[in-house]
């Protein structure tokens, strides 16, 4: 989501409207009527408040306007230069970080996509900065390459060193997983995928909409992100979270647990388990989170 602001107007995704500051609050004109939506600068940071609780983060741009006529990075091919491709076959191939909570897998495939955890994304290389296509736009990842180890800086702060995996780990890491399920030590197989917890409103001027989503690797290690959307007379606006939350997770008979970087523990109760035993509906603290609800 792109956004403009002068002393008077704010211009949303092309569409501009007038506004004014009262305290903490953004007084805009919508056409027919005017809102408020309580904001906070923190930094470079800004946070709007929509009429149903919904809260988008918006990120200061340090880069010049984009020319008019062209469309917005987010919407373009990720470009391509002879400095990318040095960057980018010294960072191919596979690489692992390992914890006693579990591990992260990350896969350069080619020059311009990546996997992480199962998730495939498109990805572009600036000086010292990994950009990985989200929902919504380009998420930074800046990064150092050091005597074979890759640290990456997650948009929350976490550093974490990947080291390359050799084809002997990798198949030594599959051998391991399969054996864990074998024995019955292990069910993080029958979670994999998406499951998405949705909440939004609609009026006769306007809507909003806001997403939770976990994605679950199957092998155990999930993220989870949010995003948001409003429209209005101003126009449609999206807005993903940059702050993507990263961990590993368990099965259990009756529920899934979920460990994050920070060291906090969630416990979700198994609402449907399918008859092939993957798990597509799970509950935290009376949430929903669905395969359905991501469609």
């Amino acid at each position: 989501m792109l956004m403009q602001i002068s002393a008077s107007t704010i211009v949303i995704n092309g569409q501009s409207f007038e506004y004014k500051a009262q305290g903490n609050v953004l007084m805009i004109n919508e056409g027919t009527a005017t809102t408020p939506y309580p904001y906070m600068l923190d930094g470079n940071q800004l946070y709007i408040e929509f009429p149903d609780g919904t809260e988008l983060a918006f990120t200061r741009s340090t880069e010049s306007a984009q020319p008019e006529g062209q469309l917005p990075m987010s919407m373009s091919k990720p470009s391509s230069g002879a400095g990318q491709g040095q960057q980018g076959s010294a960072l191919s191939g596979k690489w692992l970080f390992q914890n006693q909570q579990g591990q992260l897998v990350l896969e350069f495939i080619s020059a311009n996509q990546l996997t992480f955890n199962g998730e495939t994304t498109q990805y572009q290389l600036k000086e010292g900065v990994i950009q990985a296509m989200g929902e919504y736009g380009w998420i930074d990842y800046p990064y150092t390459l050091n005597q074979g180890t890759l640290t990456i800086t997650f948009p929350d702060g976490t550093m974490l060193p990947f080291t390359r995996a050799s084809s002997t780990a990798t198949t030594q890491q599959s051998m391991n997983q399969q054996g864990m399920n074998q024995q019955g030590g292990g069910s993080t197989w029958q979670l994999r995928g998406a499951l998405c917890n949705w909440s939004g409103s609609s009026g006769s001027e306007s809507s909003y909409s806001s997403t939770r989503k976990l994605i679950f690797d199957g092998q155990g290690n999930y993220q989870f992100g949010r995003e948001g959307s409003f429209s209005g007379d101003a126009g449609l606006a999206y807005s993903g979270d940059p702050n993507v939350e990263i961990g590993t997770y368990s099965v259990g008979e009756n529920s899934v647990t979920l460990y994050n970087q920070a060291g906090q523990t969630y416990q979700f109760i198994i609402k449907i388990r399918e008859n092939n035993g993957m798990i597509t509906c799970i509950e935290y603290e009376g949430a929903l989170y669905s395969n359905s609800l991501c469609e």
